[in-house]
């Protein structure tokens, strides 16, 4: 059996930079593995919060004209 490095919804939140909430929907809605100890409580394994986290700091790219306008603020 392979070990697991699981953390609680509070750990997940600093890991991730997410509410407890947000963590809790977004493993009800199948997008975060989640696992459940003593029949209740749900951990998160930290690989899977920290891929999370890598995620939502990739900005989508965007022409370099594009950010130049939208720095200067002049559209053409």
């Amino acid at each position: 059996m392979k070990n697991r490095d699981l953390v609680d919804v509070r750990e997940a939140g600093r890991l991730s930079g997410l509410n407890p909430s947000t963590i809790y929907r977004i493993a009800r809605e199948g997008r975060l593995r989640s696992f459940r100890v003593l029949g209740r409580a749900l951990r998160f394994e930290r690989s899977d919060l920290l891929a999370l986290a890598r995620e939502r700091t990739v900005e989508p790219k965007s022409s370099d004209t594009d950010k130049a306008d939208s720095f200067t603020g002049k559209h053409e």
